[in-house]
């Protein structure tokens, strides 16, 4: 399971501990799962990993030229995303589900309820655990095992019609649009998704 970008606004402490319960609980299984997290910030998560002994099952690298990123996403098999920490006032959300979606690989979310799930719920990945559930986390983390296990690890893709919702290509055109001063295709209404 790969995570790539800036790790440091990220908040990973209930996947940790959901790791560390898992790995207690299932040996065997938990000695299966390897997750890779690449880029920048990985130290603080790597001396994390290494307090609960999880060294085994956590490997971290600094970052990686972009087309080095495009590779490892393609050999994994599936790509992590975690909620952001909180801001107060603010509800961040990145670029990188968009990137994830484009990678065209199962999604595992460890995440809040806000707009990063929304857009998971809404392109059908079913991988999606909240970030304050140690035991659903384990949770998703047995169904990707045990589609991994059966060789059935596309069933977990994100549905690749409703993905083009959030291509660039649609998102240009929209703006184009907007810039043109032509009506929008979706009018916006204010306090609805």
């Amino acid at each position: 399971i790969l995570y790539t970008g800036t790790l440091s606004p990220y908040r990973y402490d209930t996947l940790l501990e959901a790791l560390q319960r898992f790995k207690k609980s299932d040996p065997a299984r938990a000695s299966q799962l390897r997750f890779l997290f690449v880029g920048e910030g990985t130290e603080d998560l790597a001396a994390a990993a290494a307090d609960r002994d999880l060294c085994d099952m956590i490997e971290t690298s600094g970052p990686v030229a972009y087309s080095k990123t495009i590779q490892l996403q393609q050999q994994a098999h599936a790509l992590l995303l975690i909620a952001v920490k909180p801001y107060k006032g603010f509800e961040l959300g990145g670029s990188k589900v968009f990137s994830y979606l484009r990678a065209g690989r199962p999604i595992f979310g460890v995440l809040a309820k806000d707009e990063v799930r929304k857009i998971l719920q809404k392109v059908g990945v079913s991988t999606v655990a909240n970030i304050d559930s140690p035991c659903e986390i384990v949770s998703i983390l047995r169904t990707l095992l045990d589609a991994w296990s059966a060789g059935h690890l596309n069933s977990l893709l994100p549905d690749r019609r409703a993905c083009e919702a959030y291509s660039a290509k649609r998102q240009t055109a929209a703006l184009v649009q907007a810039f043109e001063a032509k009506p929008a295709a979706h009018v916006f209404v204010p306090g609805s998704a």
